[in-house]
């Protein structure tokens, strides 16, 4: 239990942190946030976050501004935020730690070469296994959809930003999404002739509440939904078209194949 819960809390920080890059709405956020990351952990130049009114103090904003930014940011409080947040940048810190020991041996293979050569075998794999009849299917779907919806994390959609643009380009309406906005009201607008297309480099990324909505975008008549992932652990039942692509179990590795992927459907669009 212990363990599911140290994963729910690293998710949260996550999450905030995401909130924080992407969808701060005015100056008066920005504030609360630069004197937040101030504070990331007890032993930073600023030292522990104390109180409500001391970030408010040094954010010029006031403590219920700060209190309400902190529950849009998915706290229930500011007291739970304050007594988790730097605990739970220390849990990242620590799995972070563990892997990079892992997979470098603590020091003893050269980060450089090795960086180098997971990124040729991810691509490699993605290369050698390449389903052309079955890229080209979902190539020509999106080309004549009426409308394409792409979900994935802020890594996925910056690989995938330029087929968006290209299928705007050809007259057809994309829209980029993140996991974290996956809502039910966005599915009410999906409809018959449109294209979903979910990409993500591991099934472990995937929210039990995100395989909700994909399994009732699956069953709903005149959409296609396309899932993009390096393994198959339960996620291509959710889609009508699933493409695996990289190495199972290679996390962060598969955005080099998945930046491919999308290179390489832009470019077949031109073919058509």
């Amino acid at each position: 239990m212990r363990r599911k819960r140290a994963a729910a809390d690293i998710i949260r920080v996550i999450n905030l942190i995401n909130y924080c890059n992407s969808q701060v709405l005015n100056v008066n956020e920005q504030a609360i946030i630069n004197a937040i990351f101030r504070h990331t952990t007890d032993e930073g130049e600023a030292g522990p976050i104390l109180s409500l009114e001391q970030i408010a103090h040094e954010a010029s904003i006031s403590p219920a501004s700060v209190s309400r930014f902190i529950k849009k940011a998915g706290y229930a409080s500011f007291e739970d935020f304050r007594t988790s947040f730097s605990r739970d940048l220390e849990q990242v810190y620590h799995r972070r730690a563990f892997a990079h020991a892992t997979v470098y041996g603590g020091g003893t293979k050269d980060i450089f070469e090795t960086i180098y050569q997971n990124a040729i075998e991810n691509l490699r794999a993605t290369y050698e296994s390449l389903d052309h009849d079955l890229l080209w299917q979902i190539v020509r779907l999106m080309d004549n959809a009426r409308t394409v919806v792409i979900y994935g994390d802020e890594h996925a959609l910056a690989d995938l930003y330029t087929l968006q643009l290209d299928l705007m380009a050809r007259g057809v309406a994309t829209f980029l999404f993140k996991n974290e906005e996956m809502q039910a009201m966005q599915a009410q607008h999906v409809g018959e002739g449109d294209v979903v297309l979910f990409a993500a480099v591991a099934s472990t990324f995937v929210r039990p509440d995100q395989r909700l909505l994909l399994e009732g975008l699956h069953r709903l008549d005149g959409v296609t939904s396309i899932g993009l992932c390096q393994d198959d652990e339960g996620v291509s039942e959710l889609f009508d078209l699933f493409y695996p692509f990289g190495q199972p179990g290679t996390l962060n590795d598969g955005y080099h194949s998945l930046w491919l992927l999308s290179l390489l459907m832009s470019e077949m669009l031109y073919e058509l």
